[in-house]
């Protein structure tokens, strides 16, 4: 998963940001391994911390590795101001196709001095390509299938 957090900071620069808030379940697993229904991440320059409740305090331990976890008290948002992850003056990419309307006002009314810029198909582009063991997983699930069809 590192790989995949440093491909994704790797665009930091040309995309203006300073972080990646991930949202987007998909998105999230891609890049957390996280296969729950209620988890965030935020990717900066030199960390990644993901948040999720605490029906998963047990499930992170085994799925989520290199990124600092913390289990929400309440709103996962709200969760993001409490801890004051999101600096003022921060630049933070969004999952531009993703993120519904009330999550973005939220973020925008707890973090005023931050900028929330929506990026579009970030997290997709980079998972287009594929690494060796998604190639790996790709092959055998093609040939479970062509003996299944058999």
């Amino acid at each position: 998963m590192t790989t995949r957090l440093n491909n994704l900071r790797a665009q930091f620069r040309a995309l203006n940001i300073d972080a990646f808030l991930v949202t987007h379940p998909p998105h999230v697993r891609y890049l957390s391994n996280f296969s729950g229904s209620n988890g965030i991440g935020l990717v900066t320059k030199r960390g990644a911390i993901f948040l999720t409740d605490s029906r998963y305090r047990e499930q992170i331990k085994s799925e989520v590795k290199g990124w600092k976890t913390i289990v929400a008290s309440g709103g996962l948002f709200a969760e993001l101001r409490r801890q004051k992850l999101i600096g003022s003056g921060m630049r933070v990419g969004i999952d531009g196709n993703a993120m519904v309307l009330n999550q973005f006002q939220e973020l925008k009314r707890n973090h005023p001095s931050a900028r929330f810029l929506p990026k579009v198909e970030v997290i997709d582009r980079l998972a287009a390509v594929k690494d060796a063991d998604e190639i790996r997983k790709i092959a055998k699930a093609v040939s479970i299938t062509d003996r299944v069809f058999t």
